[in-house]
């Protein structure tokens, strides 16, 4: 299928590129933090020439409609290089709705690990056919549990579409929301089930998942919050703040950036928001210890005010 990617790469506006689809729901990993952010994992793959600038740009057809949102390239220089990668439309449209409505994502969880059936696996458990997804491990009281499904079970059909690959049903997955209902046909002992398996979100239940508020404070010219429950635990740390804005501010001229989160001063972990709203009125040196979303590396500064 023939589309055009529209954007305005380095600066060139409204250009206008043309392709096909070379395939569909493309698991990049991208689009997630450093430990846990729930990346997409479906993407529509075009040859397309789309470069920087071309970001949030329309993907459509010949014949004007929209199949997607351009949103990244495969390439070793930061250029194109003849693969680029769209968000599709309905999963845009999806989390579009749930941003204006909710105020953040409403994300679906079906509660279990799974591995493609290739011929290795195959043969290592003893299956006869080389289709489906193999369900390496369940959630306890996750949505596929609940729904009576078990280890070793192989999903063949969701909603009446045949699955064999992971980002198949990450598609699904995503084009869903917790609370809705998910039709799953799975072999068992060399038969074929059924079960309706009611889609939970991260919590383990339906109800609707609110954006944590964030408070934010000024400290030596710059804007700081705290950050969320939700952020803690995905980074796996007790205590934390982001630099939101630095602005014209002692950290600024350090070199450190938006999104810098500070973990410890002088190498105290347990910091508050007393502790950092006490730099205002500090003198001398700060040891300032943190990192970057998406670095593993952590850094040091000497803060001196």
């Amino acid at each position: 299928q023939w589309v055009l990617a529209v954007g305005n790469p380095f600066n060139l506006t409204s250009t206008v590129t043309a392709g096909i689809i070379s395939a569909k729901a493309r698991d990049l990993n991208i689009l997630g933090n450093k430990m846990n952010e729930n990346p997409l994992k479906s993407f529509i793959q075009t040859d397309a020439a789309v470069n920087p600038g071309n970001s949030g740009g329309a993907l459509v057809d010949l014949d004007g409609k929209l199949i997607g949102i351009n949103t990244a390239i495969a390439s070793n220089t930061g250029s194109y290089s003849g693969y680029s990668f769209a968000i599709p439309s309905n999963i845009v449209k999806k989390i579009t709705n749930d941003i204006i409505k909710f105020g953040t994502t409403q994300i679906a969880y079906l509660g279990v690990n799974i591995a493609e059936v290739d011929s290795r696996l195959a043969e290592n458990k003893g299956i006869k056919k080389v289709k489906g997804l193999y369900i390496a491990s369940i959630n306890e009281n996750g949505a596929a549990q609940k729904a009576g499904l078990k280890e070793g079970d192989i999903i063949v059909q969701v909603n009446n579409k045949e699955i064999n690959y992971n980002s198949e049903l990450n598609e699904i997955l995503s084009q869903s929301s917790p609370g809705d209902k998910l039709t799953i046909k799975f072999e068992r002992d060399n038969s074929v089930k059924e079960a309706e398996c009611l889609l939970l979100n991260e919590m383990g239940n339906t109800s609707i998942v609110k954006p944590e508020e964030k408070n934010i404070f000024t400290t030596l010219n710059s804007q700081i919050r705290e950050l969320t429950a939700k952020e803690k635990k995905d980074y796996q740390i007790t205590n934390g703040f982001v630099l939101e804005k630095t602005n014209n501010s002692p950290f600024a001229r350090l070199g450190i950036k938006k999104g810098f989160v500070i973990t410890s001063l002088d190498r105290n972990p347990n910091i508050t928001k007393d502790d950092i709203k006490a730099l205002n009125s500090r003198k001398g040196k700060v040891i300032i210890e943190g990192f970057y979303p998406n670095d593993f590396r952590t850094y040091y500064f000497m803060l001196v005010l």
